[in-house]
């Protein structure tokens, strides 16, 4: 103990006396360990049970839409309709809880205006039950509620706090597919970038009994996790074969929250990634100190070489230099991790998800024992790895060769030159990597075929089964477009607007010619809505599209690969039907930075209107006229109305 004060107080002293290099520790510590605590915070809300999903490890996770196949080879997908869960779960057997959930993204009507793409969570009872969300505010939709489907609805704070202006949010109107929801309780915000980051919660049965259904399954406490993976695969297997369907699937293919997330991140990443990430944050800036170090250390030298004429073992003069080194870094870790908290509440503040209303929160930033017990050991090697070299070689040292001054001249003119060359050298590496990235990202803001879509709205009207009573009033709503003065321009289209989630994408073979390319469908007044521009030729005209002309419109890039000096004029044959070749635009992408995208785009010939972009002066006064006119016209809870400003996707 003794000594211990004896390094302690040495250290101390020497810091005092030394206070531009120990800043210089700190702050490049308190940098590296900033990073470090982040990227354990992200890697404890994959792998850990961290609230709300505080049964992550045991929780079966049956997802909607996932793939499955059969013996013979065909494939379909893993979810379940309403009708279909309780007779499974029966056959299940051996468990606690089952959370039921649709999740997709709609249109909501708050305060006149509209949110684009809101993420809506349609739930049961269990859901809340499985899962500890952190209510700040009110409380769940009870079960009566939920099976009863009141119009009662559950909101994020994101949600609440962009939307409402009081903080009275309980009892506050929101509005979704025609029916009208008081929100009840208010959910804390959580790690949600993992996770599906709903921004409304109602009951499940005020969806179709057709939609397909995410499960997760807690079975009961004595029942051991890879037991009822094997009963749910066996129940899933009998599910199926009711359906003449002889599933191929193992109980490996059934798997936890946990695992999914694992999954879904790469197992990969996880197991080298991290670590390869973790090692590289240790030792680029461990580099920096060392040569720092060695200067710093050699101030010591006589110091120490005198220690051992006196008696001083090897191990106890390392000991005292590196006490000093590990103070600093103690001191630098503290610091790292308590910035590493507001830092994480500025990303989560500066992100946002794709309804443009509401927050992804990367990291829940409540559990500091993550980054704590993770860096006891991290700290340690950073303490070894920046000043323990410099430390040894002091250590080491040969007593009389020191004190003449030629180790100095020595570890001065070679050791440090060496660390400063490998440390330039992981810094020219690093340059480099992110040159190229910079250079790849100025090379796509300067691609061609940026589409205009500022002020434009895109609205589509769909029934789970279409009929022409929704094209006939979607019709309506488009003559009534020409009378707004608020509109500018407006086109009725499909698959055409950029943002759209799923374009329909082909192989065309032209000229003997394989090309992957996006067919989109589209009126005459598209090149007034989004801005385009047509490098070669000409766009649809109102009477070609009245006679069902069968052109084309194409982009430069397909050309390219055709070797076309001259388009217009050519054949393009598609569902093996010639079609010629009247313009050509030079892209097709909607923001700064997308890829580019081949596309092929034919008239919209249909007489069925279900998707329209209009170009508006006034968005937000656009969209509650727009949603008052369509109220009028459709007010059927069967049928679904999403709207979005291109804009903001």
């Amino acid at each position: 103990m003794k000594k211990l004060y004896v390094y302690i107080t040495s250290s101390i002293y020497n810091i005092r006396h030394n206070k531009a290099y120990a800043a210089f520790v700190i702050f490049g510590t308190a940098l590296t360990f900033i990073f470090i605590s982040i990227v354990l915070q992200l890697t404890n809300e994959v792998v850990n049970n961290v609230p709300p999903f505080v049964n992550a490890d045991r929780q079966i996770k049956i997802e909607a839409y996932r793939q499955y196949r059969s013996e013979s080879g065909e494939t379909g997908n893993t979810g379940f309709k309403l009708s279909e869960i309780p007779l499974f779960l029966k056959d299940v057997g051996n468990y606690q809880l089952c959370a039921i959930a649709y999740q997709t993204s709609e249109s909501v009507f708050v305060n006149n205006r509209f949110l684009y793409r809101t993420l809506i969570a349609y739930v049961n009872g269990d859901y809340w039950r499985l899962n500890n969300f952190n209510f700040i505010k009110g409380r769940s939709f009870s079960e009566e509620e939920t099976e009863s489907n009141a119009n009662v609805a559950i909101v994020s704070s994101a949600f609440a706090d962009a939307n409402f202006k009081t903080d009275e949010i309980l009892g506050e109107k929101i509005e979704l597919n025609n029916r009208t929801y008081t929100i009840v309780g208010v959910v804390g915000e959580y790690a949600n970038l993992i996770n599906y980051p709903a921004g409304i919660w109602v009951s499940y049965k005020s969806q179709p009994q057709n939609r397909l259904y995410n499960l997760d399954i807690l079975p009961n406490k004595e029942v051991e996790i890879d037991e009822f993976k094997g009963d749910v695969l066996q129940a899933m297997k009998r599910h199926y074969a009711k359906k003449s369907i002889d599933l191929d699937m193992k109980s490996t293919e059934i798997v936890t929250l946990k695992e999914s997330r694992i999954a879904d991140v790469g197992g990969d990443v996880l197991s080298y990634g991290i670590s390869i990430i973790l090692l590289i944050l240790l030792i680029i800036p461990a580099i920096n100190i060392v040569a720092i170090s060695i200067a710093s250390v050699n101030n010591r030298a006589t110091e120490i070489a005198i220690r051992r004429s006196m008696g001083a073992s090897v191990f106890s003069s390392f000991i005292l230099i590196i006490v000093e080194n590990l103070l600093l870094v103690v001191v630098g870790v503290i610091v790292g991790i308590s910035l590493s908290f507001p830092m994480i509440d500025l990303m989560n503040s500066l992100s946002t998800n794709m309804t443009a209303f509401g927050k992804i929160s990367f990291i829940s930033s409540n559990n500091i024992w993550t980054p704590i017990l993770y860096t006891i050991p991290l700290a340690l090697l950073f303490t070894l790895l920046s000043g323990g070299i410099p430390a040894y070689l002091i250590a080491k040292g040969k007593i009389a060769q020191v004190l003449k001054g030629d180790f100095n001249r020595n570890v001065s003119s070679n050791r440090r030159v060496s660390a400063i060359m490998v440390e330039q050298v992981l810094i020219f590496i690093i340059l480099m990597i992110s040159m190229v990235f910079i250079t790849t990202t100025v090379d796509r803001y300067y691609e061609p075929g940026l589409v205009g879509v500022d002020n434009v709205v895109n609205f589509s009207c769909y029934r789970a089964n279409s009929d022409d009573e929704v094209s006939r009033k979607m019709g309506i709503l488009v003559e009534d477009l020409k009378k707004n003065s608020n509109v500018k321009a407006f086109s009725v289209e499909r698959e055409f607007a950029p943002y759209y989630f799923y374009p329909k994408c082909d192989s065309v073979t032209i000229d003997g010619v394989i090309i992957d390319a996006f067919i989109k469908y589209t009126d005459e007044n598209t090149l007034n809505v989004f801005g385009l521009e047509l490098i070669e030729g000409g766009w649809f005209t109102k009477e070609t599209i009245a006679n069902k002309a069968l052109e084309v419109v194409i982009t430069q890039d397909i050309a390219d690969k055709l070797n076309w000096n001259e388009s217009v004029g050519r054949k393009i044959s598609f569902n093996g039907v010639d079609h010629i070749v009247v313009g050509v635009l030079d892209g097709f992408r909607q923001n700064t930075f997308n890829k580019h995208r081949p596309s092929i785009i034919f008239p919209y010939v249909s007489n069925r209107v279900h998707t329209v972009s209009v170009r508006v002066k006034d968005v937000d006064t656009f969209t509650v006229d727009l949603y008052n006119q369509w109220n009028k016209l459709m007010k059927d809870n069967s049928i679904t109305f999403n709207l979005a400003e291109l804009e903001r996707e």
